[in-house]
């Protein structure tokens, strides 16, 4: 069997293939006090001369390079191509709350495809950090502290239903589904906002300048 990665009272940094704004890189990496690379992420993590904890993917997005730079112990590979390595790596690490920086702002497909495997891990706390956006699947219930006035959108990945505070427009009494009714653009009216929902399939979207934020209301 693979090893696994746990860590527990922690926060873990899992970089992605997609490069972004450094700072955005640097500021997750600081916050985590293990770093994991999603195959290719490995590739940033070097160029960035950031230490990896392990690599974990098929290994075919790696260079001669980069592999030549990592400690052998710390490759995992999965040969198995049904998954993406997004999806090798949650298969494979545990922690308070993950911070996935890389898998934004690439291809589509490849974006879609990090959502979908999101929606079937809700046991593990998972922020996607974009260089403008975070995206994290909302727990049953939440209480987010935001300025007044910060944006917010809500998308549904599966019918649900939710309740809200301190929303400028509750959402209480919508039937969201993913192919008519969602919440784009919402935004606070309250310091303290309150949301629960019915299933755990609603991605919350986020300025990336509430990193902070939303790990400290999913450590809680």
């Amino acid at each position: 069997m693979d090893p696994r990665i746990v860590a527990e009272n922690t926060i873990m940094t899992l970089l992605g293939p997609v490069t972004g704004d450094p700072k955005v890189l640097n500021d997750a990496v600081s916050l985590a006090t293990i770093l994991v690379a999603a195959d290719g992420g490995a590739n940033v993590a070097v160029d960035a001369n950031l230490k990896l904890d392990a690599v974990i993917g098929d290994m075919d997005s790696i260079t001669a390079e980069t592999r030549a730079a990592l400690a052998e112990s710390a490759v995992i590979h999965v040969h198995e191509q049904e998954t993406t390595d997004f999806e090798k790596c949650l298969q494979r690490v545990s922690a308070d709350v993950i911070l996935a920086v890389g898998f934004l702002g690439g291809r589509i497909d490849h974006s879609l495809s990090t959502f979908n495997v999101l929606s079937r891990f809700p046991e593990q706390p998972v922020i996607l950090v974009g260089d403008e956006d975070i995206v994290f699947l909302a727990p049953p219930g939440i209480e987010l502290a935001l300025p007044v006035g910060t944006r917010i959108s809500l998308f549904p990945f599966a019918p649900l239903k939710g309740h809200s505070v301190g929303l400028n427009w509750p959402i209480d009494g919508i039937a969201f589904r993913p192919d008519t009714k969602i919440g784009v653009s919402n935004s606070t009216n309250k310091a303290n906002v309150s949301l629960s929902f019915d299933t755990q399939k609603m991605f919350v979207i986020l300025p990336t300048e509430f990193l902070n934020n939303v790990i400290a209301a999913l450590r809680t």
